[in-house]
């Protein structure tokens, strides 16, 4: 297991980036931070990966994984309908704390479906994440570090201490504080529904919500 140190508020070297991408090409599972908290990361379509996350959170298999995307490129992509409205949202709250949720279609793996059909989608708002996830190609899993039912883990020398022999590296960006979740919104619809309030509050969106 490797440590990478990038210290906190510090951009890291091209190399660092291009180091980073390829474990993650090479389907390896990895703790890195993002705007909220630390996560475990993966290829969002590597089953021995999630097969490993699984464990490491002693998670149940019904649970759906979020997943973390650099651009508007992805919906093209993948095939998912952004509409007008759609677009104007996430043109004001992303990258940042804005999860959305999608209607799902073939080119996602079960483990990122929710039992209603749906994707969960954040573009983060750490730059050398999203720089990460560019250079990748593809989104990444992204689920917080703990055990399922305990509270995330936010000490960088605890998670070494509890999920070293799990992964295969950590990216020390130094203790983080807990923040608020990122709120999350139902968009698969004309009418968009907010699923949990977080750090975006809802009366700030209300000129989305009404219409």
């Amino acid at each position: 297991m490797k440590v990478i140190n990038i210290p906190n508020g510090m951009y890291p070297e091209r190399d660092i980036i291009l180091s980073i991408s390829k474990r993650l090409k090479n389907e390896q599972v990895g703790i890195l931070p993002t705007d909220t908290i630390y996560g475990f990361h993966c290829k969002f379509d590597s089953e021995k990966c999630i097969s490993r996350i699984d464990t490491l959170k002693r998670k149940n298999s019904d649970r759906k994984y979020l997943m973390l995307i650099d651009g508007f490129s992805f919906f093209e992509k993948f095939g998912i309908n952004l509409s007008n409205k759609v677009r104007a949202l996430c043109e004001i709250y992303w990258p940042g704390q804005l999860t959305l949720l999608f209607k799902s279609n073939e080119n996602f793996p079960p483990w990122c479906v929710s039992p209603d059909g749906k994707i969960g989608v954040r573009m983060p708002g750490l730059p050398f994440l999203m720089d990460i996830i560019k250079e990748c190609g593809f989104p990444l899993i992204s689920t917080s570090v703990n055990v399922t039912g305990n509270n995330p883990l936010t000490n960088v020398e605890e998670i070494i201490e509890k999920f070293a022999d799990g992964v295969d590296f950590i990216v020390d960006f130094g203790n983080l504080e807990m923040t608020t979740p990122s709120t999350v919104i139902d968009v698969s619809s004309e009418k968009f529904l907010v699923v949990r309030e977080g750090a975006i509050p809802t009366s700030v969106l209300k000129s989305f919500l009404e219409e």
